[in-house]
């Protein structure tokens, strides 16, 4: 630990025990070290300890259990760092030792609401295609996805959709090279809450998003939903010196 780090020691622990979990593949319900272990591995109290413990149980990390110690939660939140560029979400759960699968509620052509059409730079009243579907990590549903689309991205209809978005639109000469996205919280309807397995009204990440191509001109619009504590966004910054 780094006491000269403006990070409290804590939270310093908390990041070496994420890192000792995904070392050591620890899986879902596996024991971590006691507290004294702890203590004594990263020489700091067990009052730190305890705390950076707490801070994993909040984000769902661990479960502690009395008497008995803290153990692997039953499915470690995944994280997207948009320092590093765009990831997939198949991407994100291969790099995290997830199994990714998607279930497809439906994919047609409609009218497409006048601010997605405005989005895809088309004129009002365009049609378009709406693709809709539920990501899951280890079988756990972790996000709905509504994709929409220019009608002229028909190679959908013909595409198995319950695999990565993203290679499906390299394959086909439409590949990512920017994107924007807008970050909001909602609360979730009946229907939400039914797909996603959540208590109706519980706060979701509302994530409007736009991809583009190299010529800079959009792919796709999203609309994901994300239950917060099954995927968290990493945003980094930094101020340049002047």
């Amino acid at each position: 630990m780094d006491i000269n780090d403006g990070t409290p020691l804590y939270q310093q622990v908390a990041e070496q025990l994420m890192l000792y979990i995904h070392e050591h593949s620890l899986n879902p319900g596996q024991r971590l070290p006691s507290e004294k272990e702890l203590s004594d591995t990263y020489g700091v109290s067990r009052i730190t300890v305890r705390k950076a413990l707490e801070l994993l149980s909040s984000d769902n990390i661990v479960v502690k259990q009395q008497g008995k110690g803290t153990f692997v939660a039953s499915m470690m939140p995944m994280q997207r760092n948009m320092e590093e560029g765009l990831s997939s979400f198949t991407e994100i759960c291969r790099s995290s030792g997830i199994e990714p699968s998607t279930k497809v509620l439906g994919l047609e052509i409609v009218d497409l609401p006048a601010r997605v059409a405005a989005s895809l730079e088309l004129p009002n009243n365009s049609k378009g295609i709406v693709m809709k579907r539920i990501r899951y990590a280890d079988n756990v549903p972790v996000m709905i996805e509504t994709n929409y689309f220019p009608v002229k991205s028909s190679f959908l209809f013909y595409e198995d959709l319950k695999g990565s978005l993203h290679e499906i639109l390299r394959k086909n000469g439409a590949a990512i090279h920017a994107w924007t996205s807008v970050l909001e919280v909602c609360m979730s309807n009946q229907e939400e809450a039914s797909h996603l397995q959540i208590p109706v009204g519980e706060p979701l990440l509302l994530l409007d998003g736009r991809y583009f191509n190299k010529k800079k001109k959009p792919i796709y619009v999203s609309k994901d939903l994300v239950v917060t504590d099954r995927f968290k966004y990493s945003i980094y910054s930094s101020v340049s010196a002047t």
